[in-house]
């Protein structure tokens, strides 16, 4: 079984890796029971969108003020550790820890845009948004027919 989890998905629980979900799927890719998919798409995606969720939190440490007197020294090893956090990082563990299994390949674009032209799905509404996802489902429709599970945090694909 394959399983391809979009970015929307991972904002939705603020790309935590520790998050219980993450520890299930964890546990069905060390048992043999998934393979986790990715592509060049996916990890510019993760890599924009964690940057995000990454400097929001750091923000909101670099803000606190009431309690700063008391953990100044604590506060200041928290937010120097920080920044040597990165996505990067995050992205590399992220395809470690789950054994992920990039499927680029060249898909017809051809396609794609005969899909957005006619409204089909992933297309709703001619979004330009949606053209990075139309391309993964174009590139997991040709070959993940069956056995795919595909998680989102909008619409489903398949």
């Amino acid at each position: 079984m394959h399983v391809y989890i979009d970015n929307s998905a991972l904002r939705a629980i603020n790309y935590n890796l520790s998050h219980p979900a993450m520890a299930t799927l964890e546990k069905a890719v060390s048992a043999g029971k998934l393979k986790v998919l990715i592509n060049s798409i996916f990890e510019g995606e993760f890599l924009k969108h964690c940057d995000l969720v990454l400097n929001s939190e750091k923000d909101s440490l670099k803000k606190i003020k009431c309690l700063e007197n008391a953990l100044t020294p604590e506060l200041n090893k928290i937010l120097g550790k920080l920044e040597t956090v990165s996505s990067q990082n995050i992205l590399n563990n992220y395809k470690e820890k789950f054994k992920c299994v990039n499927i680029d390949k060249d898909i017809n674009w051809r396609d794609v845009f005969q899909k957005y032209f006619r409204g089909i799905t992933p297309f709703s509404s001619k979004k330009k948004d949606e053209f990075p996802d139309a391309f993964v489902a174009e590139l997991l429709s040709e070959n993940f027919e069956k056995q795919l599970i595909i998680v989102l945090g909008g619409i489903v694909f398949y």
